[in-house]
């Protein structure tokens, strides 16, 4: 096993405990190599992908023996062809029981096919599929590409499953129809290949989605979230079967939604040690790894909110089943809790974990002697220093009035917990760099980002670069204007006008170092806001409610005006002219400050609660408040709503955020709204209003802090014009 994977299953099994009652069957499907491809082609995540939820699984009590892998270059493992991963969901289906818990894993290429018949299963008209090691070419002899599975193969193959066990979680990591495109040339590679690039001639494809179109109105009413995003990798009729019904609990997780591709790259990124990894197989690994407790649904969320602390927009994943709140993996347990094992090497202490599992320098650890002891047994407490990707060397400190812990007094076998966890708030920017969407930077706009990567206390906050690496936030030169870009870095036909950006034809590069840094920090205050959201506990205060209602055009078909939730899990698309209610309840009996911040696409910052001068934060015990908000498409793009709740003390003064606010990036109206511990966090996030160092400490719930602490509920989703 490589240093990563023992790193990783020595912080994991600090909290390993036997998996719920009944055997658990697992089968990891992880494709890399294609032997038909093209080399460009050619996966290298998708194996490492299989080793981290091997030994998780592993560390979490599951037998070997119960531990089916088929990948590529993975030991102990057999390839990944399409029998072998039939077989192996057959095989299942024949021995597990009720009382039985299964996980199913696949990782690799995905595609689209033609369907063989349209019965209305695939309102696009196209099979989904998985492409195994032995994927061939298109046949029109059997109207399929050779070796390909289906979505209905997928689908009947769980189905068969889920009529005997107790409950089966299936995570696919893969994508089919990606419709948005990379700006940036970039080092991350989607698991998508196109139809053309398996023989499928454009003509048949669109044969088939015109044969579909009758279909649409039809399938866009199911209730089910699979029937609603055709592009799902199970057949879309699994959730409506009778044989579902009848069996146990499921939850399907998909990497990406419709139109959009999940990538894979290094990560952690832009530490040494860094391995190729699907961007949501190794997310969801790490909240597993941080959370140990944590339900389905709240995994999810954990995902997508690392995503929006990294400024990445997409891809959003899909998720559904009749399980998704109950604990990951089956256990019910919630006496687990995280904590990493500690070396003792002479005057020295290593810590077996590292920014893999969300640690950034200068974090603040309490050791205890054993991983059973009691949380009021600490010895003393350690700083992390030198953190790379899975280890972290300690620095014994003076922390909550106790005296530095002596090295020689850590005994053998010491496990460390978090204490106080830091945020680093440094913001990744890649520099310009031309290609097929992007054009060279103009000669003004490489004076000032010279200027400034040359400035020691601008270049405090920012880690620069190059475009092809891994970044934050991408600057994009495109005819007279300077686009930022997420961290995705994809752009649509129809909303290339609407990206955020600047002017900066005939700027002057003073004038655009000035223009830069403003707008460069508009940016950053967004994105740490989420990142301290994402660094948060998970049990955020239930107090708002999100609803939307689309305004259907009078004579447009199949178009449901009924309100629709928005849930933290979700990631909608409205129109403009639809109409957002907010929902406030406090179930409380203590009272609650409340700050509602509305983020729009170009980045600006409105509060939407306390939206008056006569109103204030404070929000009494089972107080109710709604108000509405009227969607338009200017600008379009990606918004989010973020909720901070702070719970009154006595004497408390009141909480109100309200100063995060900021304006939108210019040429584009902003909208939405009037315009000691988290507190200092919070102002930290405002990025270069202090500049005492890149990070800063969130209080964990375990810390004692005498500090205010706070809940940060984030909701997003997208506006687009009006069809």
């Amino acid at each position: 096993m490589s240093r990563l994977l023992i790193a990783i299953a020595l912080c994991i099994t600090a909290f390993k405990s036997t998996i719920a009652a009944g055997t658990t069957h697992a089968l990891l499907v992880g494709v890399s190599e294609y032997p038909t491809l093209s080399r460009e082609l050619q996966l290298k995540g998708s194996a490492n992908d299989v080793r981290l939820y091997r030994d998780l699984l592993v560390d979490r009590g599951v037998p070997q023996k119960n531990i089916r892998v088929l990948a590529d270059g993975v030991e102990n493992s057999a390839p990944p062809t399409k029998a072998a991963i039939l077989t192996a969901l057959s095989e299942i289906a024949e021995r597990v029981d009720e009382s039985d818990y299964v996980f199913l894993f696949l990782a690799g290429h995905g595609s689209q096919q033609p369907v063989n018949q349209h019965s209305g299963d695939e309102p696009d008209g196209l099979d989904e599929i998985f492409l195994p090691r032995d994927i061939g070419r298109w046949r029109g002899d059997i109207a399929s590409v050779q070796n390909a599975i289906t979505d209905n193969e997928l689908g009947v193959a769980i189905e068969r499953i889920r009529a005997s066990a107790r409950f089966v979680w299936a995570v696919f990591d893969t994508c089919h129809a990606g419709t948005l495109t990379r700006a940036i040339p970039s080092e991350e590679q989607n698991r998508q290949v196109r139809p053309e690039a398996l023989g499928i001639d454009a003509a048949a494809m669109q044969t088939s989605q015109v044969a579909a179109r009758p279909a649409d109105a039809q399938i866009s009413q199911r209730g089910s979230l699979s029937s609603s995003l055709p592009t799902s990798l199970i057949d879309v009729s699994l959730g409506n079967s009778a044989a579902q019904k009848a069996g146990g609990k499921y939850v399907y997780m998909y990497a990406s939604q419709s139109g959009e591709t999940t990538p894979e790259l290094d990560e952690p990124r832009g530490f040494f040690g860094a391995r190729r990894q699907g961007l949501f197989s190794y997310t969801l690994h790490r909240v597993l790894s941080t959370y140990p407790t944590a339900s389905y649904r709240q995994a999810i969320e954990r995902v997508m909110q690392l995503y929006l602390a990294r400024n990445r927009q997409s891809p959003s994943p899909l998720y559904e089943g009749s399980g998704l709140d109950s604990m990951v993996f089956g256990d019910e347990s919630r006496d687990r809790v995280v904590q990493w094992r500690v070396e003792r090497q002479g005057d020295r202490l290593q810590m077996l974990g590292g920014s893999i599992h969300g640690l950034a320098n200068d974090s603040v650890l309490a050791v205890v002697a054993a991983p059973t002891a009691a949380s009021s047994d600490v010895l003393g407490f350690v700083s992390v220093k030198e953190a790379t990707a899975t280890h972290a060397n300690l620095v014994p400190i003076a922390y909550a009035n106790r005296v530095a812990i002596a090295v020689n007094k850590v005994p053998h076998g010491a496990y460390v917990r978090p204490v106080d966890i830091k945020v680093d708030f440094r913001l990744r920017i890649a520099m310009p760099l031309a290609g097929t969407f992007c054009g060279a930077a103009q000669a003004s706009v490489s004076q000032a980002i010279e200027q400034l990567r040359r400035n020691r206390e601008f270049s405090a906050r920012v880690i620069w670069v190059d475009a092809t690496q891994t970044a934050d936030l991408y600057l994009c030169q495109r005819s007279s204007r300077l686009l930022f870009l997420d961290s995705a870095a994809t752009v649509a036909t129809q909303s290339r006008s609407e990206l955020p950006g600047i002017e900066v034809a005939n700027v002057s590069a003073p004038a655009l170092i000035d223009m830069l840094t403003k707008y460069i920090a508009r940016v950053a205050r967004v994105t740490n806001l989420s990142r301290i959201a994402a660094a948060g506990d998970l049990s955020a205060l239930p107090l708002t409610t999100l609803t939307w209602q689309p305004k259907c055009a009078t004579k447009k078909a199949g178009c449901n005006s009924n309100p629709k939730r928005i849930e933290p899990t979700t990631r909608v698309t409205l129109r403009d002219g639809d109409t957002m209610v907010v929902d406030i309840y406090n179930p409380l009996l203590q009272s609650v400050d409340l700050t509602i911040l509305y983020i729009d696409a170009a980045y600006g910052i409105s509060v939407l609660y306390p939206s008056r001068a006569s109103d204030v934060a404070r929000f009494e015990a089972k107080g109710a408040h709604r108000f509405e908000l009227a969607v338009n498409a200017s600008p379009s793009g990606f918004e989010r709503l973020l909720v901070l709740a702070v719970p009154v003390t006595p004497q408390a003064p009141i909480a109100d955020f309200a100063s995060l606010a900021q304006e939108s990036m210019p040429n584009i109206g902003a909208r939405g709204g009037n315009s000691g511990g988290l507190f200092d966090l919070l102002i930290e996030a405002a990025f270069g209003s202090s500049l005492n160092g890149s990070t800063r400490g969130l209080p964990q719930a375990s810390a004692n802090t005498s500090n205010q602490t706070a809940t940060m509920t984030s909701y997003a989703w997208t506006v687009l014009p009006r069809e």
